[in-house]
């Protein structure tokens, strides 16, 4: 009798790979023909309880292989690409298409799955840097899980110790910095400044001021690691004051309304001669933020 209920289990594996839809296959054979009373078939439905996670699916064969390609040190301000393939005949890849990826970092978990190009997207804004943990799965395929890291953008702050000109090529500067808060457990490490950025004069000059004068400065960079990229800097800390806006430039101005105004050299500039005005915010002034 019980054979017969093994066998029933196993050809509903035609139909689906849902674990808990093919153990349930058995309530529908309570007057299978087995050669004994019906309450028989009865004791086997009540005694084939299903341990385990019923949504699990079951593989029928050898799970096949995909492939993703995806960058393993990101900058959340960037979208996160994934491209997952798997290879047909003769080695031709093929995007796989409704692929379910995953990313998470602590509580934070989001889910997008696989375009016709194999493409998903997500937007790391709400990450902080870190690890990043992803996972990729489809029913059939081997699934893919691996550890990312978030590795920018940051403010770093420290005292400059080195400059080195032309240092991996003529139009690139590398400034080593003893940095007031260790980052992962370094103490001394040191980002590029290019040419090719429009405020390499501003940073260059910035740095060495600070290096002549030894007194710490702010570095934005877009990689927390050896030979990231040197964005911004500012000297100081900085504090909220109150400037009328009939003595805010339109440059200034422009500068006030946009909401990331303290990632760009060039705008700290124009900031840094605002005067602070000691006065509450009243109709017709505007907040901003300088260093001071």
């Amino acid at each position: 009798m019980g054979d017969n209920f093994q066998r029933g289990f196993f050809h509903h594996l035609t139909n689906t790979r849902h674990l808990g839809l093919a153990n349930d296959i058995r309530c529908a054979m309570v007057n299978e023909g087995t050669g004994f009373h019906r309450r028989y078939n009865k004791w086997a439905i009540f005694a084939l309880n299903l341990i385990g996670d019923p949504e699990m699916p079951l593989w029928i064969g050898p799970p096949k292989v995909m492939e993703a390609t995806f960058k393993r040190e990101l900058d959340k301000r960037k979208p996160f690409r994934v491209h997952v393939e798997y290879s047909g005949l003769f080695g031709i890849k093929f995007p796989l298409y409704n692929a379910v990826v995953c990313i998470q970092q602590g509580n934070h978990l989001l889910t997008q799955t696989t375009n016709g190009a194999g493409y998903a997207f997500f937007d790391l804004n709400g990450m902080q840097l870190g690890e990043l943990d992803i996972t990729i799965s489809k029913i059939g395929f081997r699934p893919i899980l691996d550890t990312l890291d978030i590795v920018g953008p940051m403010w770093v702050k420290g005292q400059v110790n080195v400059i080195h000109h032309q240092y991996l090529k003529p139009d690139q500067t590398y400034v080593q910095m003893n940095l007031t808060q260790a980052i992962d457990g370094d103490s001394v490490r040191g980002w590029l400044a290019d040419r090719d950025r429009p405020d390499y004069r501003i940073i260059l000059d910035a740095v060495t001021d600070a290096y002549v004068s030894q007194k710490p400065i702010h570095l934005f960079v877009n990689n927390k690691h050896e030979r990231g990229g040197i964005e911004a800097f500012r000297f100081g800390d900085m504090r909220m004051v109150v400037v009328p806006k009939h003595k805010l430039s339109s440059a200034v101005m422009h500068t006030v309304l946009e909401p990331e105004s303290f990632q760009s050299a060039a705008k700290l500039e124009v900031l840094s001669q605002i005067p602070a005005e000691p006065k509450p915010e009243k109709p017709g002034e505007a907040v901003v933020d300088v260093d001071m």
